[in-house]
């Protein structure tokens, strides 16, 4: 499973086992009495598409459908798209990009994107999603991962807090679109 690269031992990507992974009961987070719920994750697909519009929209992305299935139907050895389905419906993405930077050394991960349905939220969708991140990343040679998080989002700044994460400085934005 492990290759050799650039003189560090990392894996290859081909051997991440992301296309179907185990189904995870997360009965535990809901109320007594409930039926077992199980979380399932995987790769996503073009074929998902309009359902992580619905997704991104909920949390204000302005992505189009076009777009979204063009960056699903190419590949892209640095990107990775994970979806989490409970009862066979789309509940959450997570999308995992691998970073080179020159100044330090080593890979990073940088996840971009972290959506739960609203109806799915606090039931473990997201923690499930953020340790698969974690595990491709770690398998990808990263020596860290990082994300950000809007200011008034205050619920997962608290999520992220309680999975491990610090907050470690500010971000600054320009957009170089008109």
């Amino acid at each position: 499973r492990w290759g050799r690269r650039g003189g560090t031992e990392q894996a290859r990507l081909s051997d991440l086992d992301i296309t179907e992974r185990n189904a995870i009961d997360i009965s535990a987070n809901q109320s007594p009495g409930k039926q077992a719920t199980m979380v399932t994750t995987r790769t996503a697909k073009e074929v998902d598409a309009p359902g992580l519009l619905v997704l991104f929209q909920q949390l204000g992305y302005s992505v189009d459908l076009d777009n979204l299935q063009s960056s699903l139907r190419e590949y892209n050895p640095c990107r990775y798209a994970l979806i989490a389905e409970v009862k066979e419906r789309l509940s959450g993405v997570i999308v995992v990009n691998l970073i080179e930077p020159m100044h330090e050394k080593g890979r990073w991960g940088l996840i971009s994107a972290l959506v739960i349905d609203e109806s799915c939220r606090g039931m473990g969708v997201g923690r499930i999603l953020l340790a698969e991140a974690e595990r491709i990343a770690a398998a990808s040679g990263c020596s860290q991962i990082e994300l950000s998080s809007s200011e008034r989002r205050e619920q997962a700044h608290k999520f992220y807090q309680n999975n491990g994460y610090k907050e470690v400085r500010k971000r600054f934005l320009k957009s170089l679109i008109s």
